[in-house]
């Protein structure tokens, strides 16, 4: 009797350990990343910013350009509206209104393009993240993987964002060339 008293303990012990293995199988893998982290650590994501900057740069140089042409012409219309006639005085003023039309209009074009060449860019790196996440979650058998600006809590353990940044700048590089 105690021959099949181990037996039997045998088989429960193997059966326990089987059923511990799938059920250990059938927990899902779950990833998050930090596309903010990506967007501002990556080769990638900073040569969008550095690409943006320089285009605001040139920007805010040719309106700080026209505002002081705006500007001036302000200034000599006050000092010299006095001993001007009239007709030159409207002329001056007309001139005035025009430049500042232009000046609004032409900072609502640059306001335009640079929301535009914006959502151009982070289009782009987007769809470059999403690339690499979804190989990473291919390649490592990940069930779901999330956006961390759209969870709560989660443990470090299960960031893959780095893994992303990694393969966003080998993938980048390679485009590059």
């Amino acid at each position: 009797m105690n021959s099949k008293m181990r037996i039997v303990l045998a088989l429960v012990v193997v059966m326990f350990m089987f059923s511990v293995n799938v059920f250990a199988a059938s927990i899902a893998k779950i990833g998050a990343v930090n596309k903010d982290k990506v967007l501002n650590t990556s080769d990638h994501g900073k040569d969008i910013v550095s690409t943006l900057k320089e285009l605001n740069k040139k920007m805010m140089s040719n309106l700080n350009a026209k505002n002081k042409d705006y500007t001036d012409l302000s200034k000599k219309l006050e000092r010299e509206a006095v001993v001007m006639s009239e007709e030159a005085r409207g002329k001056m003023e007309r001139q005035k209104r025009q430049m500042e039309n232009d000046l609004n209009a032409l900072r609502i074009e640059y306001e335009k393009q640079m929301r535009m060449k914006q959502q151009e860019l982070m289009i782009k790196i987007s769809k470059d993240i999403d690339e690499i996440v979804q190989k990473i979650g291919k390649k490592e058998g990940y069930l779901l993987i999330v956006d961390r600006r759209s969870v709560i809590y989660c443990p470090e353990e299960y960031d893959i964002t780095d893994k992303v940044i990694t393969g966003l700048n080998a993938a980048y590089k390679k485009k590059k060339k």
